[in-house]
């Protein structure tokens, strides 16, 4: 039987040994055209386990705030190599309150509902949706708007992180 195509949607990219490897193993052996993952950071991911990315960089959602016309989202590719990688960049201390809320405020303000992320959504047609919970809302908004967007069933994961 041919496995389900699903979409993660996450904050992350996926980059294989980094010590940072739960989802990564969660799909090992699911097929890497059966699985598309949607982040929200400016690194590109490199892993064996999907083929599939669309990246909404950080960096220019701050930017949109202002530069309504700037593209925030576009797919990307696997930057797969062999050998270790560097150090992912999730160790980082977690960010204080008032960066929290300045986040917050440009994903609530900032342009990454585009046509580019529609257009990956359409053109990868998961059958199921899997979100990992954060306690973020811009990552809530996210992730709803694709729930409701594709209307496909959704698994939430929720781990000791939160």
């Amino acid at each position: 039987m041919e496995n389900k195509k699903v979409l993660v949607v996450g904050i992350n990219p996926w980059i294989d040994n980094t010590g940072i490897n739960t989802l990564i193993n969660f799909f090992d052996g699911w097929g890497a055209d059966a699985v598309a993952h949607i982040y929200t950071r400016d690194k590109l991911p490199n892993t064996h386990v999907c083929n599939h990315f669309f990246q909404i960089s950080e960096t220019k959602v701050v930017k949109s705030v202002v530069a309504r016309s700037l593209k925030t989202g576009r797919t990307v590719c696997n930057t797969r190599t062999e050998g270790p990688q560097a150090e992912h960049a999730a160790y980082r201390k977690p960010a204080g309150a008032g960066k929290q809320l300045l986040r917050e405020l440009i994903w609530k303000f900032g342009k990454w509902k585009t046509k580019e992320l529609d257009a990956f959504l359409e053109e990868f047609a998961p059958d199921v949706l899997f979100f990992p919970v954060y306690s973020n809302v811009y990552m809530c908004r996210l992730q709803n708007y694709i729930a409701k967007r594709l209307q496909k069933p959704v698994v939430l994961y929720s781990s000791d992180d939160n």
